[in-house]
């Protein structure tokens, strides 16, 4: 976690696949004025905040350093990949079981035992 809340911004902004032009076409701020909110100078006016949290950005993260118990909406470009590695897993799994492989893993956090048990037919 970033000390600076202007690095939270930016992070926030790169998050929601942004550019600085797009964030200053859409509220009442200069593009030298986003630069220097994103290096922690200044202070935004209340539009700009209203417009971040209206696309999805944690601005309770982003002023505290600690997220919102409500997690922001993920960026199209987040969305892809996670669904990416979802139609791979399922693909993977559809394979396997076609051979008549089944691995079934069960993983305990916190340093748990771990059971891995491989069946074939």
């Amino acid at each position: 976690m970033s000390n600076k809340w202007g690095d939270r911004l930016k992070g926030e902004r790169v998050r929601l696949d942004l550019k600085q032009s797009e964030i200053v076409k859409n509220t009442p701020i200069g593009r030298t004025s986003q630069s220097a909110y994103e290096h922690s100078k200044g202070s935004p006016p209340v539009e700009y905040w209203q417009y971040l949290s209206e696309i999805g950005a944690d601005i309770q993260y982003i002023i505290t350093g600690y997220p919102s118990e409500n997690p922001p909406i993920l960026s199209t470009s987040e969305a892809r990949v996670i669904d990416d590695k979802l139609m791979d897993t399922l693909e993977l799994m559809r394979i396997k079981a076609g051979e008549g492989i089944v691995l079934i893993e069960r993983k305990k956090y916190m340093g748990k035992a771990r059971n891995k048990e491989s069946v074939t037919e």
